[in-house]
């Protein structure tokens, strides 16, 4: 997982990049990522990755190629691989209908939120 992870074709999202952004909340032995639509085949090939809906422990999200430039706006160094946006990661987190998920993702709206009041008042 580590090395799918630090993959150049992927950005890490939801569980993966969570504890990134400062939000409280692991999940061990589970991955989320998106990957561009025309670098799946590739990232399937090179991991073996199969589809497993019931025991699956990634989730693979394939955005449309024009929503990718949105995707890796806030990607890190490159030799550090790359996370989706906080918004993003806190999307991801609701999407998994999980409590401590859920209390992660508003922790990272109010840090968002917060920092946009920050930023208008000091304008």
């Amino acid at each position: 997982m580590p090395a799918l992870l630090g993959e150049a074709d992927v950005v890490r999202a939801g569980a993966s990049a969570a504890p990134r952004v400062g939000a409280d909340y692991v999940a061990p032995g589970r991955a989320e990522i998106y990957v561009h639509p025309e670098r799946i085949g590739k990232l399937e090939a090179a991991f073996g990755l199969v589809l497993d809906a019931q025991r699956g422990n990634l989730v693979v999200r394939v955005p449309p190629a024009g929503a990718w430039s949105f995707l890796v706006s806030a990607a890190r160094d490159a030799d550090e691989g790359k996370d989706a946006p906080a918004a993003v990661i806190a999307a991801d987190l609701l999407d998994a209908h999980e409590d401590r998920a859920s209390v992660a993702a508003v922790g990272i709206l109010e840090s968002l939120l917060e920092s946009a009041v920050l930023r208008r008042d000091a304008t």
